[in-house]
């Protein structure tokens, strides 16, 4: 009888340190994204993958998550992790994965940069008569495009005496001496601008 109840007082205990074992494993650890951070210019795209890590495994769930931008006018994801940059800013994608009932989530920070670098005028010196006109044109650099944005920049005569300028660019001598001319352009919340020297004779 003493052998009986020895036995069960052993299943029991190993019963219980298994349940213990158990308790203890959780089948869903955590989830991790890869890269853990992105940087993009605007109109760019990244893809993420994301890794859980389950039973002490890494398995790769990227279709299984649900994704969320914080910010949508910077950054948009969509249901299979494809990060889309909007406008230049700041964004934090918010992953989420769960398995039996048990959800780990994970943020990626985004840096969304904008694709224009500068802005260049033709020509970038002028030299005209009294009441002579000059047309100027605005080229932007865009990522590795080039486009032409005479129409929408904007202008500014620095001596509206010596050199007046119209909203299309057109530069009229107005009496001997010199000016500068001022060209804006905005893209992407960025502005970038260029000066022309005139010289009228």
């Amino acid at each position: 009888m003493r052998k009986v109840l020895a036995l069960i007082a052993v299943i029991s205990i190993v019963a219980l340190l298994g349940l213990e074992s158990a308790a203890c494993g959780k089948p869903l650890a955590s989830i991790s994204a890869l890269p853990d951070k992105v940087n993009l210019p605007v109109n760019s795209t990244q893809t993420l993958k994301i890794v859980a890590t389950i039973d002490f495994q890494q398995q790769s769930v990227t279709a299984s998550c649900a994704y969320k931008s914080d910010n949508g006018k910077i950054a948009t994801v969509n249901e299979a992790g494809l990060i889309t940059g909007i406008a230049p800013g700041t964004a934090n994608i918010n992953i989420y994965f769960t398995k039996d009932q048990v959800t780990k989530s994970v943020i990626v920070p985004v840096t969304v940069m904008s694709d224009f670098k500068s802005i260049t005028a033709s020509p970038n010196t002028v030299s005209l008569a009294v009441k002579a006109t000059q047309s100027l044109k605005i080229a932007a650099s865009v990522d590795i495009k080039v486009e032409d944005v005479t129409a929408t920049s904007t202008y500014k005569s620095d001596n509206g005496k010596i050199a007046a300028i119209t909203a299309g660019g057109l530069i009229t001598g107005v009496a001997a001496g010199t000016a500068t001319i001022t060209v804006s352009y905005t893209r992407d919340k960025v502005t970038k601008t260029a000066t022309v020297p005139v010289t009228v004779k």
